[in-house]
């Protein structure tokens, strides 16, 4: 089947009707902009449609133009030429042009009669626009035939309703492709399967080419919902991913506050430990001070008892040894020594020896309170562990463990 391409191009901008109706001055028909146009085949051009736009303004907006200016209680508001207004306002389309084609130059120019069957399947293609999409106001349309293809160019007043202020009719393509459940795309694929139908009523098939390659709207709108159910898919996924991101985020924020108020407590223990160890500091320097004063005091007796036990506390053995002394000096002229003399030496002695063991005692007792001071866990006896322990657990009564010894030893548990 022959093959032949068809072209479907649209523009917002503004139209040269002057041009497409072949209304130009003599001197103009020459110049590089009409260079393309085989001037003695003008008269073969065929008009369709040539209407003046502000007419066709007149016969649609007039009625929604009049309900707007009577709603106005400021005359500066009021709209006195829309047409005008449109034009010099930008926002909305003044007019829009499509240009339509079967087949390119070579086509054309190697295919008997390709240049009368397709333009009067263009013709055709108009009158089913007009019909089709009768709010896409024609005010101008006509097939070019001294070109080198025949090419319809369709210029269109796009009338779209629904606005809620202001005018509640406007001249908007978009608005309109919006009002009839369509996007460009959809449309333009529309007028290419029209066109690929008034082919085949000659024998002729659509050729794809290029970016013209396209997808039927059913076939569009069913990849377009597949697309938006995937697109749904992967949001939903996402607000799952972030919802339990914020969880965790805030799980951790809880445990992040709750090792704080347990570093914040631990540093209020150290800081009243801290507060206790000065006095302790000062009570051990103390004690070291004794205990050298001790082990001196000891010293001196190992080396020289007699300086010793003339010191304090003890003046008064000395004092009864040193009567002792005197006393067996003056038995030395005799033979013996009575019992009850012995005996008085002897306690003197013990009581000696006896005095010696108590500093050393008293000497051992220091160095232990010292230690004590430097590390007075290492030295608790059984009851004071016990108390420490309960006293601990009132200062943290926050925490679950208990450790309430009494009970336990009342029941028995306590070893």
């Amino acid at each position: 089947m022959l093959e032949v391409s068809v072209s479907f191009r649209t523009s917002g901008k503004s139209t040269s009707i002057s041009h497409n109706n072949r209304e130009i001055s003599d001197e103009k028909k020459y110049d590089e902009f009409h260079n393309h146009i085989d001037w003695t085949k003008t008269s073969e051009n065929i008009l369709l449609v040539k209407k003046s736009i502000r007419e066709v303004y007149k016969e649609n907006f007039s009625v929604a133009l009049e309900n707007y200016n009577s709603k106005q209680k400021r005359s500066d508001r009021k709209i006195d030429d829309y047409y005008l207004k449109v034009k010099n306002d930008g926002s909305l389309d003044l007019q829009r042009e499509f240009i339509i084609q079967f087949g390119d130059k070579n086509f054309v120019e190697n295919s008997t009669n390709a240049r009368e069957i397709f333009a009067q399947k263009l013709v055709e293609y108009e009158k089913w626009f007009e019909k089709e999409f009768p709010d896409l106001k024609v005010y101008n349309a006509v097939v070019h035939m001294d070109e080198a293809t025949p090419h319809l160019h369709l210029n269109v007043v796009p009338v779209a309703d629904g606005y809620k202020q202001g005018m509640s009719q406007r001249p908007s393509f978009s608005k309109w492709l919006k009002n009839n459940d369509l996007d460009f795309t959809e449309f333009c694929q529309v007028q290419t399967e029209k066109l690929e139908d008034f082919l085949k009523q000659v024998g002729a098939e659509r050729k794809k080419v290029g970016s013209h390659d396209y997808v039927k709207p059913n076939e569009y709108r069913k990849m377009m919902r597949e697309a938006e159910n995937v697109l749904e898919r992967a949001k939903e996924q996402a607000d799952e991913i972030i919802a339990k991101t914020r969880s965790e985020a805030l799980k951790i924020d809880s445990e992040a506050s709750e090792v704080q108020n347990q570093l914040n407590t631990s540093k209020n223990i150290l800081e009243r430990l801290e507060s206790k160890i000065e006095p302790l500091r000062n009570e051990t320097e103390i004690l070291d001070l004794k205990l050298q004063k001790s082990k001196l005091e000891l010293e001196l007796f190992e080396t020289t008892p007699e300086k010793f036990l003339k010191t304090e506390p003890n003046l008064k053995l000395f004092q009864v040894a040193d009567i002792i002394n005197k006393a067996s000096s003056s038995f030395t002229g005799l033979k013996g020594i009575t019992l009850d003399a012995l005996k008085k030496i002897r306690d003197v002695v013990k009581q000696l020896f006896d005095t010696v063991e108590l500093q050393r005692k008293y000497i051992r007792h220091l160095e232990i309170e010292n230690k004590k001071l430097k590390d007075p866990e290492r030295y608790l006896s059984l009851d004071e562990r016990i108390k420490r322990a309960e006293k601990q657990q009132k200062e943290l009564s926050g925490k679950s463990v208990n450790l309430d010894f009494s009970q336990n030893k009342n029941k028995g548990l306590y070893r």
